[in-house]
């Protein structure tokens, strides 16, 4: 036994399927317009960087950084 049924009762079904191209033709259309269309924008303010002070930049081990970067 099969999962799909035949439809045995064919002969009188008849659908008229309309072309996508048909459907969509004023859509994309207008979308385009609406998408290279000139918006009324607010600009956003900027927001400032925070000042970082050399007592705040974390301390370096120089015995580390030279076995680490001197390693020839």
């Amino acid at each position: 036994m099969s999962a799909i049924r035949p439809n045995k009762n064919f002969d009188n079904e008849k659908q008229i399927h309309t072309p996508y191209s048909e459907i969509v033709k004023g859509n994309l259309k207008s979308l385009y317009e609406k998408f290279r269309s000139i918006k009324n924008i607010q600009p956003t303010a900027k927001k400032r960087k925070k000042q970082v002070s050399p007592e705040d930049l974390p301390r370096v081990d120089p015995i580390a950084h030279r076995k680490w970067f001197n390693n020839k």
